[in-house]
């Protein structure tokens, strides 16, 4: 009797693990997780523009900074050691812009690339303490030398707000852009900014852009409503799917694959991972393999978006997520369930009548 009441035990277990934990829960029982970053796509030509100054900032300077006529620059810092960034907006297009430069090769930075992780932000008054992010990209935003008043992350804030407020910017979009190292940095700026400031919407598009922290980061930043990541990625881009999965780094955002196949073009995988309650695809299994150093060039993403992107939108573009393969039709899910009750149903009175 005692072995029958554990085979019971175990089968009612199973049966609660199918019923309840199992099977796809309604869109609005999903999890909490992965339903709040946006998910509103960018338009074609505002991811070129910013590909454009992504560009551009390899080979600008704040006495020369070459913006298209309809920018202004309002910040430039020139960083020997980590690349430039600078602060732009336009009246005429209600926006401003941040754009980090990285480093356009691999060799540089990625040969003697640190995998420690720090808490995300400043090292004494971390904006998250359980969320961890690369000590080295973390360093770039939040450490701030004797010398100085505020961190880069501080300065770039209180120039973002200073613009808001001298032009009344109520409507004023925020994008925050990069490429590289740069692009690891607009993810980190665009989850403190989303966090200190939940009433305003910011946008991450950015271009072959590394993992930046841990899954407590990734879960986190993923669930700021108020920001949106678009994460761009040519081919096999190397820098990319760096540092490798197996180091405990996650992607944060939306990944947006571009493929210069006539049958697959561009593909957008919902938060990297996917969703299987939200029937979203993740990227394919072998994606971390066969890295390219040579893809990583930022002309690369430019010279795609130009002649391929623009010209065909429906194939080299995206404006929805990749969907997983449905297996199991609704009909087959109802008659699993009720074949488990039987089988359940059965058991139970067997029990009973062995007890008796």
């Amino acid at each position: 009797a005692a072995s029958m009441f554990r085979r019971l035990v175990g089968l009612v277990l199973f049966y609660f693990y199918y019923y309840f934990l199992l099977l796809p829960l309604p869109k609005a029982l999903a999890s909490k997780d992965t339903l709040e970053l946006s998910t509103e796509f960018p338009d074609v030509d505002l991811v070129n523009e910013y590909a454009e100054l992504s560009e551009l900032i390899y080979r600008n300077s704040k006495q020369d900074p070459n913006l298209p006529f309809d920018w202004e620059l309002e910040f430039y810092e020139d960083r020997v050691s980590t690349g430039n960034v600078m602060v732009i907006s336009s009246f005429e297009k209600k926006q401003i812009g941040v754009v980090f430069a990285g480093s356009d090769g691999v060799n540089d930075w990625l040969d003697d690339m640190d995998i420690t992780q720090e808490p995300f932000g400043p090292k004494f008054d971390p904006i998250n303490k359980h969320a961890w992010v690369h000590s080295g990209f973390n360093n770039v935003l939040f450490f701030k030398r004797a010398y100085e008043k505020k961190n880069m992350f501080d300065r770039i804030e209180s120039t973002v707000y200073d613009i808001l407020n001298r032009d009344n910017g109520v409507d004023y979009e925020v994008f925050l852009s990069g490429h590289s190292l740069g692009a690891a940095l607009s993810v980190l700026l665009g989850a403190g900014l989303a966090h200190n400031h939940p009433d305003r919407q910011f946008t991450v598009v950015n271009f072959g852009c590394p993992r930046v922290g841990s899954k407590k980061f990734k879960k986190w930043s993923n669930r700021l409503e108020n920001l949106g990541v678009w994460r761009f990625v040519f081919h096999k881009d190397v820098v990319a799917r760096l540092p490798s999965s197996w180091t405990l780094f996650y992607h944060t955002g939306h990944t947006i694959q571009l493929e210069k196949s006539n049958d697959r073009g561009a593909q957008a995988y919902y938060l990297h991972e996917g969703d299987k309650k939200l029937n979203f695809a993740g990227v394919p299994s072998d994606w971390d393999g066969g890295k390219s150093a040579d893809n990583h060039y930022m002309s690369n993403y430019l010279n795609y978006l130009q002649t391929l992107s623009m010209n065909d939108t429906e194939l080299y573009y995206v404006s929805s997520f990749e969907e997983k393969e449905v297996t199991d039709s609704l009909d087959e899910v109802h008659v699993k369930k009720e074949s488990l009750t039987e089988e359940v149903t059965t058991f139970l009175r067997t029990v009973k009548k062995a007890m008796q």
